[in-house]
């Protein structure tokens, strides 16, 4: 099994931005997913923290995506248990440069 995410998201200010990372399980019979976690720099879990900030989602077989409502330049980690090992991902958060 593995996880794909891009390593760079861009992100306009007042913009909400969604990570998607795609996961490969060869093995569909054997290796299943048991869960995941979404990760910065300052929260365990983002999944349960404040909604107005963070939602959500995977389908169990083939993504887990998180979107952020207020990004901040920042790195997020998707961290995912299954029952053929863990796996990590992350994705960096950047505000485009204006040129000013």
């Amino acid at each position: 099994m593995s996880v794909t995410c891009n390593s760079t998201v861009e992100v306009a200010a007042g913009d909400h931005v969604t990570l998607n990372c795609t996961l490969f399980i060869p093995d569909k019979r054997n290796c299943r997913l048991d869960g995941y976690v979404w990760r910065n720099a300052t929260a365990h879990n983002l999944c349960e923290a404040d909604p107005e900030m963070y939602k959500c989602d995977c389908d169990n077989m083939n993504y887990v995506s998180l979107t952020i409502f207020k990004p901040v330049e920042e790195n997020y980690t998707v961290c995912i248990q299954a029952t053929c090992g863990e796996h990590k991902s992350s994705v960096q958060v950047i505000k485009p440069h204006t040129g000013e």
